[in-house]
């Protein structure tokens, strides 16, 4: 495990160290709809759109930590908990993809598939050479993609069997994914890695082309911080969060500049109901889980 890994615990009390000077004015604030409360450090939140209800991932610990604290809940697209230790006993799980029954986890080292139907895991991957997995993202014909922040690296469940599929520097330290059709969109953490687990360089949105692995910049000379999730509107905009700062950026298209909210930091994981413009937010600080509208 990389040394200068911090407790995501102990970066509550640090300072906000991102830079600003790169992000567009702040827009008014978000319409909060819901919150719901009493959860161990949340750091993604998934809709499932089969079953009409919200998976959330709380880590319950350090962020690099294989403590088997960690837990999935289910709550109602209306914000009611339904199980809040749905699935238990993981290591600090954080990004999930689903595809049909299969709900996919990045689990520190490995990768999970749990049944959405039972509950129950179905199957444990072991990521090979894996730090610090973080996001996961599924195209449309069930490849599975996870991003590895600490290793600068992606990698590819397919046909049951986990392989690396990319390492390179250019990624910036992966956070967030999202499968978009020929690509998967790359929320980076940035460059140059401090002690406070702030970076030098802020991050930007990437995409890395499936057919070739070209990797390059999404939105040129568009810095916008320690990027963590990132997920479309159904449409032709983006949408991204800064976890340091507490930002969300909604891109309408990638030819305007983003509109800017405020949030509080620790924002995480985020993903989108388009057909409520409802955003869900896990607010890992708080313990929340909170769904705002856009305006």
């Amino acid at each position: 495990m990389h040394a200068r890994m911090l407790s995501l615990l102990a970066l509550a009390a640090l300072p906000i160290l991102a830079s600003a000077e790169t992000a567009a004015p702040t827009q008014p604030a978000l319409q909060n709809v819901w919150t719901a409360s009493g959860f161990d450090q949340p750091e993604s939140a998934i809709y499932d759109r089969k079953r009409h209800q919200i998976l959330l991932s709380s880590m319950n610990g350090s962020a690099d930590a294989a403590n088997g604290m960690g837990y999935i809940s289910v709550l109602t697209e209306h914000g009611d908990i339904v199980q809040k230790h749905w699935v238990q006993g993981l290591n600090a799980p954080k990004g999930m993809g689903i595809h049909g029954d299969h709900l996919y986890v990045a689990d520190l080292t490995r990768v999970l598939d749990i049944d959405i139907t039972t509950g129950k895991i179905a199957h444990i991957y072991d990521a090979p050479e894996a730090q610090f997995l973080n996001d996961v993202t599924v195209t449309d014909n069930g490849d599975v993609y996870i991003s590895d922040l600490l290793a600068q690296r992606i990698y590819r469940l397919h046909q049951g069997v986990l392989e690396i599929w990319l390492s390179s520097a250019e990624l910036n330290l992966p956070n967030g994914l999202w499968a978009q059709r020929d690509r998967l969109l790359v929320a980076a953490w940035g460059q140059g890695l401090q002690e406070d687990f702030s970076t030098r360089i802020p991050g930007r949105l990437k995409q890395v082309q499936l057919s070739d692995k070209h990797i390059s910049d999404l939105i040129d000379d568009q810095p916008l911080g320690n990027l963590d999730g990132v997920t479309d509107d159904g449409a032709n905009g983006l949408l991204a969060t800064d976890f340091m700062r507490g930002r969300l950026f909604y891109f309408s298209s990638l030819t305007t500049a983003p509109a800017e909210f405020e949030l509080p930091p620790g924002s995480a994981d985020l993903d989108y109901i388009p057909e409520q413009k409802l955003v869900l937010m896990p607010l890992m600080w708080k313990g929340e889980l909170a769904a705002y509208r856009l305006p």
